[in-house]
């Protein structure tokens, strides 16, 4: 089975590491603190409508498939 969080992660710190995380977390309404434990590996499992706002407000909004679920 996918880990998917730990592979959003992963894809999180390569971005992450092109920006300002202050400016991030500014932008997306997550606190930096936060942002920089999931990096860090403090926070297992980040809650899914944070992590996606913080990867939109880095201009890489995740899109959802559902096919097959109807």
């Amino acid at each position: 089975s996918m880990n998917t969080t730990k592979e959003l992660l992963t894809i999180l710190k390569d971005v992450l590491a092109k920006t300002s995380i202050a400016k991030v977390a500014e932008a997306s309404g997550v606190g930096e603190q936060t942002i920089r434990n999931w990096l860090s590996g403090k926070t297992g499992e980040p809650a899914l409508g944070s992590l996606i706002a913080v990867f939109q407000s880095c201009g890489h909004p995740i899109k959802f498939s559902f096919e097959g679920l109807r």
